[in-house]
């Protein structure tokens, strides 16, 4: 399947989720979203100051879509639980990185 290709529309058109590994940062580079199932949840693994340009698109198109602010929540979480031996709350952390958003 290449990207743009039928197939893929046809594939995101069936999906529940899409998770977007790839260190690819422009929306062009990325799978489309227009024709993506109403029902699609998108996540980018990136995250940065702002949504990442493919999260934006989704959203827009009224898709439930996330960047990975969150993964990285929750990895400091478990990281700082492993670290200390005591649980960690995810609010302080969460609120430190201003997630969600």
């Amino acid at each position: 399947m290449s990207w743009g290709s039928e197939a893929e529309r046809e594939s995101l058109a069936r999906a529940t989720l899409v998770v977007q590994a790839t260190p690819l940062e422009r929306e062009e580079e990325l799978a489309t979203v227009d024709h993506a199932s109403r029902r699609l949840l998108l996540i980018d693994l990136r995250y940065g100051r702002e949504l990442t340009p493919w999260v934006r698109r989704a959203r827009s198109l009224g898709r439930e879509a996330y960047d990975g602010l969150g993964l990285l929540v929750f990895q400091a979480r478990r990281s700082l639980s492993l670290w200390t031996g005591r649980a960690v709350p995810v609010d302080p952390l969460a609120r430190a990185v201003g997630w969600p958003r």
